[in-house]
């Protein structure tokens, strides 16, 4: 991963909101993608589905309109670790239903990722 950007969240924003617009963006400008979910912990039919699943095993791979359906359905995202693998790779990271971070190896462009700051890779293992 070449960078992260932390997002600021608009208290008038859901973090799912704030998601979709973002993964919406990767999984059509560099598809084919591979999704794989490394931890979930979420609300909603499809958000438990996955948080159960994911209790299981290690990592769990989805398709894109699984992806998006849990960006979209009725449920909340308190913990998400998905990582879109295609031509170039990136990471979303939520935690504690506060924060989202997102790691990549190319750019996005800046109105798609909207307020952010720059985030350090160290803290992901990047050095």
């Amino acid at each position: 991963m070449k960078w992260v950007k932390t997002l600021i969240i608009a208290d008038s924003e859901s973090i799912e909101e704030r998601l979709n617009s973002i993964v919406q963006y990767i999984l059509q400008t560099y598809s084919p993608a591979e999704c794989v979910i490394a931890d979930i912990d979420a609300t909603g039919k499809l958000g438990n589905e996955i948080t159960q699943k994911i209790n299981n095993v290690e990592k769990v791979m989805v398709n894109k309109t699984d992806v998006l359906r849990l960006l979209n359905e009725d449920g909340q995202i308190f913990e998400f670790d998905l990582n879109i693998n295609s031509t170039y790779n990136f990471q979303i990271i939520v935690g504690r239903g506060q924060f989202i971070d997102i790691l990549g190896d190319t750019d996005l462009p800046e109105d798609i990722v909207g307020p952010h700051t720059e985030g350090d890779l160290a803290n992901y293992g990047y050095l």
